[in-house]
């Protein structure tokens, strides 16, 4: 072969090339080439013998395939469709078995004596090119995006230039942007952010036809381009993905894209100006559809949330009550006592990205459980963080976790550097806990949970809290 870095030994020896071969040779060329396919034709190009790896590359057995046209079992596609004769001389192409696969394969004709007065009669040599599917691979995902399988915007770019004809007119782009990717990725990670992206792309396959143009540009934004579509037609194309839209869901969570809309109807006009005008109309849309979107993601991870905790036995009405003493304790009053009750409720929120599993298991978590679980105090502050009106209390929920020593988590802070309402939360969310029956055991006696929070003040809880909280807990409710 021509290519320096090719370890794979020779095709078939140097004497191919050198014309026409004996039967000899051509015996020798066979036994020494066991590993490829060969087949041999008879003077009409009708296939006379072919050899075990030629069978299996082909996909036909010598008995269906003797004295068919050799074109009829070695056929090829693309540009170098068709056998190119040639002696000695190596070619790559895409064989199409007898079931339609596509396999790169390396060949070359090898013609011989056929008597006289007759044609000559052919060897054909071949076996599957590793370096022809590497080009190939490397030419796909030139002009393709990995995560989606969708042209990219080197693609598009090339296309819109190519496209960019008076015969094309009205030329028309769309473009989208997915709502809530960022809220997606930071609250169930970047795995649903990439299960989000293929839902959006499957859902412009699904809407639009073969032949048109979609790419994705990279983050959240896609572009489609439309030859010989106007305004009206590009519009009703948007419905039809906006429908598709509504049946998808991403870890419970619909999916929302805002769309705009740019043509160019005559020569004069420059098609960047159209995807400019797609993505000024997008980026209106935007401004309203991504912030209702938002809303109702929001709204959906609380629900998800109030299922989880009801999964796990949480009380809500206990975290309230639990929460009421510390916070009458501290001189927490009216908002700002139903504020720091609130975050008792939304505390765990970061929850509703996690297995419910590693919640609920009885006996020690396993180190990956363990991890999953040690995330949901970040999640939440995400989450909160994103919620207008709850955000101050996304710190609170951040810290519940830490400790009074400084072996809690997620930041390892100590005594008067976690805030107070985190400290409180940390005994609000421990007591509720241990007094609550929960799936994987039953609950604790209230006397023997205020002894474990008194065991552990000075360790995992504020001391004075835990003492303030041990005297006022009205026993016996």
């Amino acid at each position: 072969m021509t290519d320096p870095q090719d370890t794979n030994p020779p095709l078939f020896p140097a004497s191919a090339a050198e014309g026409l071969l004996p039967e000899q040779e051509l015996l020798r060329i066979l036994l020494r080439t066991v590993g490829d396919g060969v087949i041999l034709t008879d003077e009409e190009g009708r296939v006379a013998h072919m050899n075990p790896p030629a069978e299996a590359l082909t996909g036909f057995p010598l008995e269906k395939g003797r004295e068919m046209l050799l074109c009829r079992v070695f056929r090829t596609t693309g540009a170098s469709a068709g056998l190119i004769p040639g002696a000695g001389t190596v070619h790559h192409t895409l064989l199409i078995n007898a079931e339609g696969m596509e396999i790169p394969v390396e060949y070359c004709l090898v013609p011989f004596a056929g008597g006289e007065g007759r044609e000559a009669a052919q060897a054909l040599i071949f076996r599957r090119s590793d370096k022809q599917l590497r080009l190939n691979q490397a030419e796909y995902m030139g002009y393709h995006d990995k995560l989606t399988g969708l042209y990219n915007r080197r693609f598009l770019e090339e296309e819109m230039s190519r496209l960019d004809t008076l015969r094309n007119l009205p030329l028309a782009l769309i473009m989208g942007d997915v709502n809530g990717l960022k809220l997606m990725n930071d609250v169930f990670g970047h795995e649903a952010g990439d299960l989000l992206l293929k839902a959006v792309a499957d859902s412009l396959k699904q809407a639009c036809r073969n032949d048109e143009i979609i790419s994705r540009q990279g983050g959240d934004e896609f572009v489609i381009l439309l030859p010989g579509v106007d305004e009206k037609n590009a519009r009703g194309i948007v419905a039809r993905i906006k429908k598709i839209l509504q049946t998808k869901h991403v870890r419970k969570l619909e999916v929302s894209v805002s769309f705009g809309i740019g043509v160019k109807t005559s020569p004069e006009e420059n098609l960047r100006d159209a995807l400019t005008a797609a993505e000024d109309a997008m980026y209106r849309e935007k401004l309203f559809s991504a912030g209702q979107a938002k809303e109702r993601a929001l709204a959906r991870i609380l629900e998800l949330y109030q299922g989880k905790n009801e999964m796990e036995g949480v009380r809500v009405e206990r975290l309230y009550q639990i929460c009421g003493i510390l916070a009458d304790a501290v001189n927490f009053r009216g908002k700002k006592r139903e504020f720091l009750q609130q975050a008792a409720f939304l505390h765990d929120i970061g929850k509703v990205a996690i297995d419910s599993a590693a919640f609920i298991k009885d006996g020690k978590l396993g180190s990956q459980d363990w991890q999953n679980v040690q995330r949901h105090p970040e999640i939440g502050y995400r989450i909160l963080s994103a919620i207008s009106g709850l955000a101050g209390m996304a710190e609170y929920v951040l810290y519940h976790h830490e400790k009074w020593d400084g072996s809690g988590y997620p930041k390892g802070l100590r005594g008067s550097e976690i805030p107070l309402e985190a400290r409180i939360l940390a005994i609000v969310d421990s007591f509720e806990a241990m007094t609550s029956k929960r799936p994987y055991r039953e609950a604790l006696p209230e006397e023997e949970a205020l002894r474990e929070l008194e065991r552990h003040a000075g360790t995992q809880f504020d001391p004075e809290l835990v003492r303030i909280f041990v005297e006022r807990w009205p026993r016996g409710l």
